[in-house]
């Protein structure tokens, strides 16, 4: 190596890379040799011992500032500085030194070694702590060596002076072609792309390749990851817009399509508005300035009006013709007949109805939502939301009236508010009390299952429901509960009754975060999550899509909540929602006992209930 016995400089020379372990760093002038190494000056000078030195005597280490083969060594990048933590490992070469009287070479070193694959840090324990049994279970053998898990929730290895390690600390996920440089702490920048969403794992897409071209550049800057991730701190994760702590996405083509804008309100900013500018148009076609004309007075009689003077010229009006508008008509929603739904009236004299029966191509007796019947009801589930679910106001929000009116006067005037037919999301819908119900726009469980939101408290029941209905987009059914006649009859016009609803092409739309009260079966309103799957007019036609979304939406859940029980609708009220039965389905899943809610049996073996293998449903192979 060419190191004298001070570690710091020696004559000789030597360009080989050797393996040493940090002991200790200086990284402010209170360290007790700062002043030796030239106060600011030894800024990141490390204190190692070479690692084949602690193999042979690992006792070495816990005494190392006894020891006479202490050594130090300086960071070689100068405008790059990446201080390496105690303990973690460290190339180190010899260059020249800062002598100028005689050529003397030094110690530098390169950044910490990527023992353990993790941005976090990359100490390795002492091999006399591998002997210790809390020590040991944190580290599995594998093919390729050890890898460390620590599963028992605290761990002993220390990493300087006051750096503590945090379990739930992750790496970001990489997709083909990625530069990625992560910090510490979960801040990172990642330069990567769009990729194709046919070719990786579902669970591992992104949001941001939904829309755009295949290696349209992006590029993410995130300052500290969701405090919400598990303590899994092995396992990859992905940036997320809504939880990350703070995030810039710089994007070329792509569109972010899980972000949830938290105010629209930009006047609250003391912003002026400025309509965009089109500079395009504006290079084309710039504006011509008005020049204002030099008046003239008469000097001279003004000209008659019937004036034969020919060098007048009178110009005969213009006669004006009526262009005929060659557009396309836009596409109209038909209007219901009051006769056909004649049957829900009935329905809201007994007292006895769901959210699903005031839809349009919904039936009643299938339909996957009771209702909280009375004021008192809904005044005991609170009427408060999370931040992403809206505000809560005793005074109302006189939007709504204005959307009710709409609806009342035509369902199409009112959905073009959404950008009907082509919806808008996050479709943010008013309520009479005024609480907003975000419609999140349909995706894949993979990026919802990043977005729940935080979690509940006082959630027992996770309660599957079918709409009973056609495969209309969920904007459009959560119009209809919060604005139809006999859906506010029903509701009162303040919320919908899902937390999740699930499209046949298996994409989910996110409506609600877990915290908030959806109307969705009653006395399981507050203590329940709501998950809907599209479908079930007229029997039992889940979508192998679906199947396979429901089997990971519900395994999520159960995990997310330990102590919750799965259920179905047709569990707690006289109805054949959601067409199959629930607790067939757990144990097909291979949950106990525990996980099943057990009431009413009647409709478990029901004409309108599914009777086939429920192995499929979990497989996703039911259609």
């Amino acid at each position: 190596m060419g190191f004298g016995t001070s570690g710091n400089s020696s004559t000789q020379g030597g360009n080989a890379l050797m393996a040493v372990k940090v002991m200790d760093i200086i990284l402010d002038l209170k360290h007790e040799s700062a002043e030796k190494y030239g106060f600011w000056d030894g800024l990141g000078t490390i204190f190692y011992l070479r690692v084949n030195e602690i193999i042979g005597n690992p006792s070495l280490e816990r005494n190392w500032q006894d020891s006479t083969t202490i050594k130090t060594a300086r960071p070689l990048l100068a405008n790059q500085k990446y201080y390496p933590l105690v303990g973690e490992i460290v190339l180190i070469m010899s260059a020249p030194a800062k002598s100028v009287v005689e050529p003397r070479q030094a110690a530098y070193y390169l950044p910490n070694i990527n023992v353990w694959n993790h941005p976090h840090h990359n100490a390795i324990p002492n091999p006399l702590a591998m002997k210790e049994g809390d020590t040991k279970q944190d580290y599995k053998n594998a093919q390729g060596g050890l890898v460390r898990h620590v599963t028992d929730g605290s761990t002993d290895i220390k990493l300087g002076k006051y750096f503590k390690e945090k379990l739930n600390t992750k790496p970001l996920l990489p997709y083909e072609g990625d530069h990625i440089l992560e910090g510490r702490h979960g801040n990172s920048i990642r330069f990567g792309s769009t990729i194709p969403t046919d070719k990786i794992d579902e669970a591992n897409a992104n949001d941001w390749s939904e829309a755009g071209d295949l290696g349209d550049p992006i590029t993410i800057i995130r300052n500290g990851q969701s405090e919400e991730l598990d303590q899994n701190g092995w396992e990859p994760t992905i940036e997320d817009i809504n939880r990350d702590s703070t995030s810039i996405y710089m994007t070329s083509n792509q569109q972010i399509s899980s972000l949830n804008v938290s105010f629209l309100k930009w006047e609250s900013w003391g912003a002026e508005y400025e309509p965009p500018v089109d500079n395009l148009q504006a290079l084309t076609s710039p504006p011509i300035k008005e020049v204002e004309q030099e008046v003239i007075e008469e000097t001279t009689s003004p000209v008659e009006e019937t004036s034969s003077d020919p060098s007048i010229y009178d110009p005969p009006e213009p006669k004006m013709v009526e262009e005929e508008d060659a557009s396309t008509p836009p596409p109209t929603v038909e209007e219901e007949d009051d006769d056909e739904l004649s049957m829900f009236d009935e329905l809201i004299d007994s007292g006895d109805y769901d959210v699903d029966d005031f839809e349009e191509g919904e039936l009643a007796a299938v339909s996957g939502q009771d209702v909280a019947t009375s004021l008192e009801e809904r005044a005991a589930d609170g009427e408060t939301v999370s931040e992403t679910g809206g505000t809560n106001s005793s005074t109302g929000d006189s939007s709504w009236a204005d959307n009710r009116e709409k609806y009342k006067r035509s369902k199409k005037e009112l959905y073009e508010t959404w950008g009907y037919p082509n919806w808008q999301y996050p479709a943010k819908i008013p309520g009479k009390t005024g609480i907003t119900t975000t419609v999140q726009k349909p995706a894949p469980f993979s990026s919802i299952k990043s977005n729940l939101g935080p979690k509940a408290t006082n959630k027992k029941y996770l309660v599957i429901h079918c709409t009973a209905g056609a495969h209309k987009p969920p904007v459009e059914s959560v119009l209809g509960m919060m604005y139809g006649d006999r859906g506010v009859k029903a509701l009162g016009g303040s919320r919908a009754g899902y937390h999740l609803m699930i499209q046949a092409d298996g994409k989910v739309c996110k409506i609600y975060d877990d915290t908030f009260t959806a109307y969705g079966a009653s006395g399981y309103n507050g203590t329940g999550i709501h998950i809907n799957w599209m479908g079930g007019v007229s029997s039992f036609n889940m979508t192998n899509a679906q199947a396979k979304v429901l089997t990971e939406v519900v395994r999520t859940y159960v995990d997310r909540y330990p102590d919750i029980q799965v259920l179905g609708h047709n569990q707690v009220a006289d109805k054949s929602c959601p067409r199959f039965w629930v607790p067939s389905y757990m144990k097909a899943l291979g949950y106990s006992d525990e996980k099943i809610f057990y009431k009413s049996d009647k409709y478990k073996n029901d004409s309108g209930v599914y009777a086939g293998d429920y192995n499929n449903i979990k497989n996703g192979t039911v259609a």
